[in-house]
């Protein structure tokens, strides 16, 4: 039984690992424990010269404490830079395709200019972890570009 189990679940993992990300899809993923309708939203993937693809996306329904502003609460995320490896790791399914941005934004751009510089970040962790780590960084009323 234990076997049969496994199969399973490597079939479902496969299917995933399998995906290919697109622009213009919307995933459900593992989630914070509050943010259970939360979604990602693949709007940007930027494939470099070296063969490294890093996708931009959004994230809604979030529930961003920010105890520095008079807001308190963000539910958008407007921009995260992360690694095929990091979305894979997040993603559960693909819910929904919607019409790719036509424009970047302001986040995106600033973020695009940095990182063919040399000083701008992508990150490899899982969603529901890079949202922890920007609710502490907003918390601390330090944002890092």
């Amino acid at each position: 039984m234990k076997i049969f189990a496994i199969l399973v679940f490597l079939c479902f993992a496969t299917e995933t690992l399998a995906q290919d990300f697109e622009e213009g899809q919307a995933w459900s993923y593992q989630t914070r424990d509050h943010e259970p309708d939360s979604r990602l939203l693949i709007y940007k993937i930027d494939e470099f010269p070296e063969g490294t693809k890093i996708f931009s996306i959004v994230i809604t329904n979030v529930g961003l404490k920010i105890p520095t502003s008079e807001v308190r609460m963000q539910t958008f995320i407007a921009h995260i830079p992360i690694t095929e490896t990091g979305l894979k790791s997040s993603v559960l399914e693909e819910v929904e395709t919607f019409d790719p941005y036509p424009e970047t934004s302001e986040g995106y751009d600033n973020w695009k200019t940095a990182f063919e510089k040399g000083t701008g970040g992508v990150f490899e962790l899982q969603i529901k972890e890079i949202i922890g780590v920007i609710e502490a960084t907003m918390g601390n009323g330090k944002i890092d570009p």
